[in-house]
């Protein structure tokens, strides 16, 4: 009878195939499709958040070129995208922050109004001759948005740059119902990466008090000539016309880099004020623009108040990083912080008072107070349960007509630092190299690191151990490194944590080997002639510069002419010198012909031989 023959095992088969086929093809579309989209949001997102950022600094550089001191903004040049399993991302996005290149700014046409006995300070430095700035820009390195706009910053105007749009950001900071704001920049800035940095404005000279301007005298009406990248949106912010954009303004011409603004002709003057903002490697203090009022009535001519009130640097305290801490902004890693303010004129039982900005980031322990005889006064600013990793807030502090402001970060994650207190230096090869350090968990939360110990050279990591730490706590660690023949020689450690590292350099000294020296080797013999017996004597000596004992080998050997080995005795060098003298007794073959060998190991386990014919005695 014919059978057919059973095909189900072809089947099964060609189904797993089939199956493994499509598993194969549903990831190839989720890594060209999927994977694209879903880093093209991350993008996205990155680019709204730098955006707004960009915005902050901005608002930051107004800031201070209207009310003088500094402020600080990070800006995150790039992102990271999603951890994948089973599919690959590109290098994570990045982006560069710089600045433009000096240009200048220039008024012409204009004269104020007054003479130079109603200022203090010489008002014509502000209408006269050039004036040195930049401008800001950030540009983006994405993967999947490869048309996202630059974001620059131009004289107090934020705007998103296409290739063939511009969208503002920000209101035009430069002109607004007849005053004009020139904040000048300067300095060099060049930041790129994945990361934030920090970017901080500080007033370096200014900011000048408003000094009316007016046409001078049969010249035409003022115009100001500054730099640019983008006149088309200097074009539709103040217009072409008068009547069009910012009243009594427009744009009349542009060449070379530089855009012309006319004011219009008229009866009210024109409201000038100038300030030099410091970004970057951002130069030096200066008084051109220190213009004041002479009338003013807020002392010495309204160039400052009776007194200074600055907030004093909150360094020190267990509750701090005293590495991101000054008197400017300080990163909060326990649950409170102590603040203190001071006068630069002691100003002794002064009213002070205290305020911040987000009441839902921590809470002072008092609005006001009054100096001591010193002129200082302390708070306490408590922070909130509620606070998150990387909050932010201000405490601002006034009294008198002055006042300053400090930032306070929030950190809630863990931050192990490593300092190397010390190595058992000298150490010589075939030795342990101890190197102990502290590590202090200077963030705001417990955690548990491995700290380790490596060494350059190619060396590697040598020693590891587990440290748990409490915010503000530290502890003392020593790793080790056994070190073996041939490691002599000068050698990078290096200390590590998940967030810090030290590094200092030791030295392994050389070791000499030990000196072996087999002084005689022979046998006599003894017994009747029919049966005779061979005594093997052998008389050794050793030397070395270090302790003989202690090494792993020390014996002498017996081998015969053939090099098959016989028999062997152990040996107990010790001290520098040593000597001595084994037998190996009883011997029935004749040894004629047959080698001893010492072999020697000092205590660093350094060896060195020696061997000898036996010969009759």
């Amino acid at each position: 009878m014919f059978r057919r023959e059973d095909e189900r095992a072809v089947t099964v088969q060609i189904g797993a195939v089939l199956l493994l086929a499509i598993v194969f093809t549903a990831l190839a579309l989720y890594q060209v499709n999927a994977v694209p989209a879903e880093n093209g949001a991350v993008e996205s997102e990155h680019n709204q958040q730098v955006r707004d950022e960009m915005q902050d600094l901005r608002n930051a550089i107004r800031n201070v070129g209207t009310s003088g001191g500094t402020e600080s903004v990070a800006v995150t040049l790039g992102t990271q995208y999603p951890a994948r399993t089973v599919s690959m991302n590109p290098p994570d996005p990045r982006g560069t922050l710089e600045t433009t290149g000096n240009g200048t700014v220039r008024i012409d046409n204009a004269s104020y109004v007054g003479s130079s006995d109603d200022y203090h300070g010489d008002p014509a430095t502000m209408i006269e001759g050039d004036h040195a700035t930049t401008t800001l820009v950030y540009e983006p390195d994405y993967n999947e948005y490869p048309n996202a706009p630059s974001t620059r910053i131009e004289h107090g105007y934020a705007f998103n740059d296409f290739e063939d749009a511009t969208v503002p950001l920000t209101d035009q900071g430069l002109l607004n119902d007849g005053t004009i704001r020139l904040v000048l920049l300067e300095g060099a800035l060049s930041e790129s990466g994945s990361g934030a940095v920090s970017v901080d404005p500080t007033v370096l000279s200014g900011p000048s008090d408003a000094v009316p301007i007016t046409a001078a005298e049969g010249a035409g009406n003022i115009t100001i000539t500054m730099p640019t990248h983008s006149p088309a949106r200097w074009n539709e912010t103040i217009g072409t016309t008068f009547d069009a954009g910012e009243s009594d303004a427009r744009v009349v011409a542009y060449a070379d880099g530089e855009l012309r603004i006319e004011l219009a002709d008229r009866a009210e003057e024109y409201a000038l004020r100038m300030a030099r903002v410091g970004i970057g490697d951002g130069g030096n203090r200066s008084d051109d623009y220190d213009v004041r009022r002479a009338d003013d009535d807020s002392g010495d001519g309204g160039r400052s108040p009776a007194y200074h009130v600055d907030w004093q640097d909150p360094s020190g305290q267990s509750g701090v990083d005293d590495d991101r801490c000054d008197a400017d902004s300080c990163t909060v890693v326990g649950d409170s912080v102590d603040l203190s303010m001071t006068t630069d004129e002691t100003a002794a039982d002064a009213s002070v008072e205290y305020a911040v900005n987000d009441t839902a980031v921590g809470a002072l322990s008092s609005t006001e107070g009054r100096t001591d005889s010193s002129g200082t006064h302390g708070i306490t600013f408590d922070v909130s349960s509620d606070a998150t990793d990387s909050d932010s807030v201000l405490v601002y502090t006034s009294s008198g007509s002055d006042g300053d402001r400090i930032r306070l970060d929030i950190s809630r994650e863990s931050s192990f630092d490593v300092t190397i207190t010390g190595t058992n230096e000298p150490v010589g090869e075939n030795e342990t190299l101890s190197v102990t350090a502290e590590i202090e968990n200077v963030g705001g939360a417990a955690d548990t690191q491995a700290v380790n110990l490596t060494i350059g050279d190619g060396v590697g990591e040598v020693d590891t151990e587990p440290v748990e730490l409490a915010p503000g706590e530290s502890d003392t660690v020593t790793l080790d490194w056994e070190t073996t023949v041939g490691d002599a020689g000068t050698y990078d450690a290096t200390v590590a944590s998940e967030d810090a590292r030290e590094t200092n350099t030791v030295d392994v000294g050389e070791h000499s080997p030990p000196t072996a020296s087999i002084d005689a080797a022979t046998y006599r013999t003894s017994g009747p002639w029919w049966w005779p017996s061979y005594d093997v004597i052998v008389d050794w000596s050793a030397s070395d510069d270090d302790e003989l004992s202690g090494g792993s080998v020390n014996e002498v050997r017996l081998y015969d002419s053939s090099g098959t080995y016989i028999g062997s005795r152990e040996i107990s060098p010790s001290g520098t010198t040593d000597s001595g003298r084994v037998q190996v007794s009883d011997v029935r073959s004749n040894p004629d012909g047959w080698t001893a060998e010492l072999e020697l190991s000092n205590t660093h386990d350094i060896q060195d031989t020696d061997s000898e014919t036996v010969t009759a005695s």
